[in-house]
């Protein structure tokens, strides 16, 4: 039964996916309803007190009342002036102030509530303290209803223009104030927030005509231009050569129907200083401002970094004395391992102690981790504090492992800064290493180089060029290795034996030679090829029958029958007996059924459960008491088994683990793999890191003409247009 009404919210559960449980009674009525809406289907949680128009389906009822999924859902303005009192006793944005329900009634008393609401959105804090209120409560009671007033009325404008309700939070992280006086000035300003997709610019063309900007304003020629350069930015290239920006932008002016040309609507953004030109090589790029002033941003941070001299009185050490501090930590590595670091390695060491900015880079099993052990020992000597991060959870957990000290996300390690936590001093002069750097995307990097402040930092970045590129956009590791930033490259391999099939085919792919393949037929270590037959999907599943592996897919999406969700519903369905217990987890609008003995994928960093998104791991046991459901999972690199509630798999995102795409696999290591090829997607970069996931067994199903040509097409980074250029 469809469902469609004005809702006061009395409380609300978020859940950790980004959804809400909430429930709320209808405005006019009095029993309440519980109102389940996924991530998707709302803006953000809502809040006690607050009023929100729901449209939905009534589902029908549990042990709380009756059950509405919600199909869409934004803050509404008050239902009416009587409604205020309500408003103000229960949002939380009231509170903390010293403004509590005993005020509030003094106020609508001294103030009736629609000459309250007036002043409220007029901001006119100084007629409430004539009131008897005192003038700084007043000022923070403005300031909060101004706030909710520009969200609500912002919500309502994109509603009303059949916009994405998604873009509330976007638009208000950068913009606070007259927000649809804005919006109604130049539309076309969404562009920069929206999906660049062509129904989304017919769509900002609708509302802007309405308002009566013509397709040949300048507004709309120069959003013609950005959303051009931002179709791009999606692509990963943060610049566009001329030429290519031209025809473009005339593909762009077409969508809706103007008739300017291309170059005088370059000619209209530039002079807008919407976007600038870069010159290179001869060759001249466009790019848009915001993205421009990022990459500046990024080579000035490092040129500055790189050129701050070490305090030589805080550290006390030159490189003559630390040769000998690693002379005797090689001597004691080798008592203990048998081995030591190589000549190249202990460079590697020595360069990172000594410079401020530095990067090591070397394919998979040349020891990058050895040296890093070596370099946060060396570090401990003379006090500096040193610090590990990686971009994925899973990798800053393996880094955590392998080096024998603490890591963290990024994302970890710049909340930590904004919020003080206290996991880094950023006056300590620290150093940090990011492992696998690969993945940075130039907005990230400048995010977390302007939490330092302009304070003195060290970074040593860490990684393999020849690996997938960031999902971001822009390159900033592969940019830097080509600079001539102070750099070691690993070369000589430890962790596989050189001449391994493994090392060789890696190398192999990492050069674009193409090699035969051998036949699998059983065996237990090597590179194979198994001829899917047309069938890829249908293979991946016979080898995963055969033998315990992981199957690595190009694919996430479900229309695709190699995607992961399409092998893991049917290898789910092949390996999950009907009689056993199960866990069902309800993601969205689908429920997610994982079963005993069934491998698990971690999707979100969960740091309280001591788990990472990217690790996996294998339940043994699930119990029903009393209607909660428990799961006992024992994870890869933790000795115990991990008791997880219901909620806390949703908490980290659990989900099938039989297939994964080569994106989330990155940072990771399998015994044995399963590499799905037959599709153009999977070019050198993917390919390269998909083999060096293994340790031992990896197979390819495809054939050697598809197997050839993913090695010869060129690398995803080798692609990527990027202005980032940093010189020293």
């Amino acid at each position: 039964m469809s469902f469609e009404a004005v809702v006061e919210v009395k409380s609300t559960f978020p859940s950790p996916l980004g959804g809400a449980i909430f429930k709320g009674i209808p405005v006019g009525e009095r029993k309440k309803i519980s109102f389940r809406a996924s991530r998707w289907r709302i803006p953000r949680i809502p809040a006690p007190g607050e009023y929100w128009k729901v449209k939905g389906r009534q589902v029908g009822r549990n042990k709380h009342g009756d059950v509405v999924v919600v199909a869409s859902a934004y803050l509404n303005e008050l239902p009416g002036y009587m409604y205020v009192a309500k408003l103000l006793k229960n949002h939380p944005a009231f509170r903390g102030f010293h403004f509590g329900p005993s005020k509030i009634d003094d106020l609508i008393e001294n103030v009736k509530d629609f000459e309250l609401v007036d002043l409220l959105n007029k901001g006119n804090y100084l007629a409430l303290a004539k009131t008897g209120l005192n003038e700084n409560i007043a000022q923070e009671l403005c300031n909060a209803w101004l706030s909710l007033k520009e969200e609500t009325e912002l919500a309502t404008f994109l509603v009303e223009h059949k916009l994405e309700v998604s873009l509330v939070q976007k638009i208000l992280r950068v913009c606070k104030y007259d927000i649809v006086a804005r919006l109604k000035r130049n539309p076309y300003s969404l562009i920069a927030l929206s999906n660049t997709t062509k129904r989304h610019l017919q769509t900002i063309k609708r509302v802007a005509m309405k308002l009566g900007i013509d397709v040949n304003d300048p507004r709309a020629v120069i959003g013609c231009v950005e959303y051009a350069l931002y179709t791009e930015l999606d692509k990963g290239n943060t610049i566009v050569q001329l030429d290519c920006a031209i025809e473009l932008v005339r593909d762009t002016l077409d969508i809706i129907n103007s008739n300017i040309k291309p170059k005088d609507a370059i000619s209209m953004a530039l002079s807008a200083k919407a976007i600038c030109v870069m010159e290179s090589k001869g060759e001249r790029y466009l790019q848009t401002i915001s993205v421009a002033y990022i990459e500046q941003y990024l080579e000035d941070m490092l040129v500055k970094i790189n050129n701050t001299p070490l305090v030589k009185e805080q550290v006390n050490f030159n490189e003559k004395l630390l040769r000998e501090e690693l002379e005797e930590y090689n001597q004691e590595l080798f008592k203990t391992n048998e081995y030591r670091l190589s000549a190249t390695q202990d460079n590697a060491v020595i360069m990172a102690l000594t410079n401020r900015l530095s990067t090591l880079s070397g394919f998979g099993g040349t020891g990058k981790t050895t040296v890093l052990k070596a370099i946060a020992h060396l570090a401990n000597l003379h006090a500096i504090p040193v610090h590990v991060a990686a971009l994925a959870g899973k990798a800053a957990n393996r880094a955590s492992q392998s080096i024998e000290r603490d890591a963290h996300t990024i994302h970890s390690v710049i909340n930590s800064i904004k919020f003080k936590t206290g996991l880094i001093d950023i006056h300590s002069d620290p150093m940090l290493i990011i492992d696998e750097s690969s993945m940075l995307d130039l907005s990230l990097m400048c995010t977390l180089l302007r939490q330092f402040k302009n304070l003195p930092v060290r970074l040593v970045f860490v990684g393999d060029t020849a690996q997938l590129p960031p999902i971001g956009f822009g390159l900033f590791y592969h940019r830097l290795v080509e600079s001539n930033v102070k750099q070691v490259r690993l070369t000589e391999v430890y962790r596989q034996i050189e001449g391994s099939p493994l090392h060789d085919a890696a190398m192999n792919i990492r050069n674009g030679q193409t090699h035969d393949l051998p036949v699998y037929k059983g065996q237990k270590s090597g590179v194979y090829l198994f001829d899917c037959e047309g069938y890829p999907a249908k293979a991946a599943i016979k080898l995963r029958k055969e033998m315990e592996c992981m199957i690595l897919t190009p694919y996430s999406n479900g229309r695709h029958k190699e995607s992961t969700a399409s092998l893991n519903q049917s290898l789910q369905y092949i390996f999950n007996e009907p009689t056993e217990k199960k866990l069902s987890l309800s993601i969205g609008y689908s429920n997610e059924t994982i079963g005993i003995n069934e491998p698990v994928l971690v999707t979100k960093n969960c740091r309280e459960l001591g788990i990472f998104n990217g690790m996996t791991g294998v339940v043994q046991n699930i119990k029903v008491v009393n209607n909660n459901v428990t799961c006992e999972i024992k994870f890869e690199g933790m000795n115990e088994l991990l008791k997880m509630t219901k909620d806390q798999c949703w908490q980290a995102g659990l989900q099938l683990g039989y297939a994964l795409t080569i994106h989330k696999a990155q940072g990771s290591e399998y015994d044995a793999c399963v590499i799905v090829l037959g599709s153009s997607i999977i070019e050198n970069s993917a390919l390269y890191t998909a083999l060096t996931r293994t340790k031992r067994l990896c197979i390819l199903v495809g054939t050697q003409q598809m197997y050839d040509e993913a090695v010869q097409r060129p690398p995803r980074y080798t692609t990527i247009q990027c202005g980032f250029n940093p010189s020293f």
